[in-house]
C-alpha cells in the first residue's frame, strides 16, 4: 500500500494583479505563505511520514512544495513534469509507478489532482464534480497500486489548518 498526498498549491498572485505575464512564474503570496505554512504545520504534526514530495514545475507549487518540505523535515523536493496543469492523469499514474515509495507528497493543480483523485478513488461520473481542492489543501488516499479504482480515500484537511475530515473534499450540491 502506499500513502499519497494530494496537495493543491497555495494562494498565488492572480494573473494581471502585478504578476508576470508567465503563468508559470506567478509566486505565492504572502498570505498564500502564511496559510500554507500553518496547514504544512498542521499536516507534520500529524505524524505522517512522506518519504518523497513531487511538484509541478510551476513556481507556485514549487514554492508550496519547499513550505510542506521545511515542516516535515525534507531538504529537498522532486520536480515532475507530469505533474504541470496540462498533464495528463495515464501519463501521471504511469510515471507513479515507477516510483518505490511507501508514502508519496504530490503538490500540483486543481483539476488534475481532482481528475486523479476520482481515477483513484472510482468515484461515479455523476459525482467527480463534487470534489473540491481549494488551493492549500491536502488529502491523503491510500492505493494498493497506481492505477483506476485502487485508492481509499481517507481524509483530507482543509487549508485553514482545521481538523481533519474523513474521504475527500466534497461540495454539498443539495439544495438549501
Amino acid at each position: 500500500m502506499i500513502r499519497l498526498y494530494l496537495v493543491r498549491h497555495a494562494v498565488a498572485t492572480e494573473p494581471g494583479e502585478g504578476a508576470p505575464p508567465d503563468d508559470a512564474l506567478r509566486a505565492l503570496t504572502a498570505r498564500g505563505r502564511r496559510r500554507f505554512r500553518k496547514n504544512a504545520r498542521a499536516f507534520a504534526g500529524l505524524g505522517e511520514e512522506v518519504e518523497l514530495i513531487c511538484t509541478s514545475p510551476v513556481l507556485r507549487a514549487v514554492q508550496t512544495a519547499e513550505l510542506l518540505a521545511a515542516a516535515v523535515g525534507h531538504d529537498e523536493v522532486q520536480v515532475l513534469e507530469e505533474l504541470r496543469r496540462s498533464g495528463g492523469v495515464g501519463a501521471l499514474l504511469e510515471k507513479l509507478s515507477t516510483l518505490q515509495v511507501r508514502s508519496l507528497a504530490l503538490v500540483g493543480h486543481r483539476r488534475l489532482l481532482k481528475e486523479l483523485a476520482v481515477v483513484l478513488s472510482g468515484i461515479a461520473v455523476g459525482q467527480a464534480s463534487r470534489v473540491r481542492f481549494k488551493r492549500g489543501a491536502i488529502a491523503r488516499i491510500d492505493v494498493r497500486k497506481m492505477s483506476a479504482d485502487s485508492g481509499a480515500p481517507r481524509w483530507w484537511l482543509a487549508p485553514s489548518g482545521k481538523p481533519l475530515r474523513d474521504g475527500l473534499p466534497l461540495h454539498d450540491d443539495s439544495p438549501g
